[in-house]
């Protein structure tokens, strides 16, 4: 049975509470690795249209309060949408201009993967996913060690605005 669809809301009417916790109880992060968790978020934030209002990185997992900037992202120039890709991967780095088929064939997009690259850049989902994989490719290496480090997916808790309890 396939997951169930995340919901999220748009910029205007929230934020989200973002909870990622590593496989097992284990408490694994030192001080070494949350410097780079905290270095690879700043870089991140800077490429995603991604507000960060607060986090905390803690022994074995982390919290992240955040907006998705999704009407920003919409809005920006295709030059601007460029550098911030290349803010996340690197100078040389260049988008996809379309989907891969299931062979590896590219279907190219009408508008050269502009679109497709707003979609992505303006997600928090993606902004995580990111976050998540690239950090465990680090840790992963460092440590010779294999496999997953993340335990399932992350908690989303949707925070609106203007609510008071």
């Amino acid at each position: 049975m396939p997951r169930t669809k995340r919901r999220w809301v748009s910029q205007d009417c929230g934020s989200f509470h973002i909870i990622s916790r590593l496989a097992g109880n284990n408490s694994l992060f030192t001080i070494e690795e949350k410097e780079y968790l905290l270095t690879l978020m700043e870089r991140l934030a800077a490429g995603f249209f991604i507000r960060i209002h607060s986090f905390c990185i803690m022994g074995n997992h982390f919290h992240i309060l955040a907006t998705g900037m999704e009407l920003e992202a919409q809005m920006a120039t295709t030059e601007e949408l460029l550098r911030r890709y290349k803010l996340i991967y690197g100078k040389e780095a260049e988008p996809p201009q379309g989907s891969y088929e299931s062979s590896g064939n590219i279907i190219p997009d009408a508008d050269g993967g502009i679109q497709r690259l707003r979609d992505r850049l303006g997600s928090v989902s993606r902004f995580v996913q990111e976050l998540k994989q690239t950090f465990s490719r680090w840790y992963n290496n460092k440590h010779d060690r294999k496999g997953y480090l993340w335990g399932g997916r992350f908690k989303g808790v949707i925070v609106y605005q203007g609510v008071n309890f």
